[in-house]
């Protein structure tokens, strides 16, 4: 078995999902709750200047624009609905090629990526992913809560929920290719057979070639 695992957001994607998909689906739900922008905004500015951590930040969104909790019938409409405009306006011209290429030669696709796992999967799908490792969010009685389970899938956490699903799979992959845009993502990057890095900017250009990461335009 042969693998290759894709980042998303300006990965396989011109811009990144997360932020977009709040907008998006307080429009089409509750278009009242898009008047919490300016505090959205706030809160993404507190979380860079390292006052707010990632894991809360997003379930902080989720609850801002979103509610709580979310029905599964209405968290299927929006993935759904969203899965198409990403398609249409949000993907890289080089990426459909790429993943292409990859499945022509057999290997298993998995996109591994911090967004949420009810919109990711459905991306995922439409995309003809085999698999996806995301942020999981708790399913209760009502639905999809805004709390998330376990760790946002980012940085070295990315890596362990990787491993975690091969084992839970019983999969040992004679090689495995990883492709992102994002140095959080170096744990992976140095994990995988053959690392990628997408649309590199001239800094980790450079990081790039001292590690050993292949470099690849997907603009």
């Amino acid at each position: 078995m042969h693998i290759a695992i894709y980042d998303m957001d300006r990965t396989i994607t011109r811009r990144g999902t997360f932020t977009p998909f709040l907008i998006f689906a307080a429009r089409r739900r509750a278009p009242w709750r898009l008047v919490a922008l300016p505090l959205w905004v706030l809160a993404m500015a507190s979380h860079k200047a390292g006052m707010v951590a990632r894991k809360p930040l997003k379930q902080f969104g989720f609850r801002l624009f979103l509610g709580r909790t979310i029905s599964a019938a209405t968290a299927q409409e929006l993935a759904d609905a969203y899965a198409t405009h990403t398609l249409a306006q949000n993907i890289l011209p080089g990426a459909l090629p790429r993943i292409a290429a990859d499945r022509a030669e057999g290997r298993t696709l998995v996109m591994a990526t911090a967004a949420p796992d009810f919109y990711a999967c459905t991306i995922g799908a439409a995309l003809g992913f085999d698999a996806v490792v995301a942020t999981r969010h708790d399913r209760t009685e009502g639905g999809i809560s805004h709390r998330i389970i376990g760790e946002n899938c980012y940085g070295q956490h990315k890596l362990a929920m990787i491993r975690a699903w091969l084992a839970d799979n019983a999969l040992a992959p004679h090689s495995t290719r990883f492709y992102t845009d994002d140095f959080s993502d170096a744990p992976t990057l140095d994990w995988a057979d053959e690392a990628y890095v997408v649309n590199a900017d001239a800094k980790m250009a450079q990081i790039a070639q001292a590690r050993g990461w292949t470099t690849v335009d997907l603009r």
